[in-house]
């Protein structure tokens, strides 16, 4: 598992090239010992690694290998399987591939409560998933309730000043924003602002997203 410890750090680090490249000799030597589950993790770290860089088919091509092979040899109330579910959907999202990946959500989020429990930042985190697919689909009527829910299961599991809280607040903007409600869109922008500017400072690029997300609705 060196390999893949390695290029997780070199992920974490934004150093795409190098981290394939230890992921990829990680799939080689499990491939090559004939360990199937580390196969399957080098595979999924590969597919994350292509999501987060921006290339969603590579993406699911990997996932395409790794998810079904959790669900078959880890069940589908497992970890395993439910990280690379989801990893897979939000690289469907990326691509287009709204109808699955929203399949997706919906099924992760019954399994996550038996999997993590009921009060998890797993939950609240895929109801943000759930709601932001809905919107980037254009269904406002099935978004805004799962954006309202995760807002306060994120508020519960992580607290009003994190930045995932922000995260909500930002989708829930947009969400108000495509329904005309300009005055609660802005409100929720300034808030997801201020988190950010507190907690990771004013030249976070994070922080001048958010600052880009509300001059687009003054």
């Amino acid at each position: 598992q060196s390999y893949n410890s390695l290029g997780l750090a070199l992920l974490a680090q934004q150093r795409y090239a190098q981290a394939l490249a230890a992921f990829e000799l990680a799939h080689a030597n499990h491939q090559r010992a004939g360990r199937t589950f580390y196969v399957g993790v080098s595979a999924d770290n590969i597919g994350m690694l292509h999501r987060r860089s921006g290339n969603a088919q590579a993406a699911l091509a990997a996932f395409a290998w790794s998810t079904p092979m959790f669900q078959r040899t880890q069940g589908e109330n497992s970890y395993d399987y439910w990280a690379s579910n989801t990893e897979r959907a939000m690289a469907q999202v990326e691509a287009g591939q709204l109808a699955p990946a929203i399949a997706a959500f919906q099924s992760n989020l019954q399994a996550a409560p038996g999997i993590f429990g009921e009060h998890s930042v797993y939950v609240s985190s895929e109801t943000l998933r759930l709601g932001a697919a809905w919107l980037r689909k254009g269904d406002l009527e099935q978004a805004g309730p799962h954006l309202q829910q995760a807002l306060a299961l994120t508020g519960q599991v992580m607290g009003k000043d994190s930045y995932s809280y922000s995260l909500v607040l930002a989708s829930l903007a947009q969400w108000a924003l495509a329904g005309g409600q300009l005055a609660q869109a802005q409100q929720w922008a300034e808030q997801a602002l201020d988190i950010r500017v507190r907690i990771i400072g004013s030249d976070n690029p994070d922080t001048f997203d958010a600052r880009l997300e509300l001059a687009a609705i003054l």
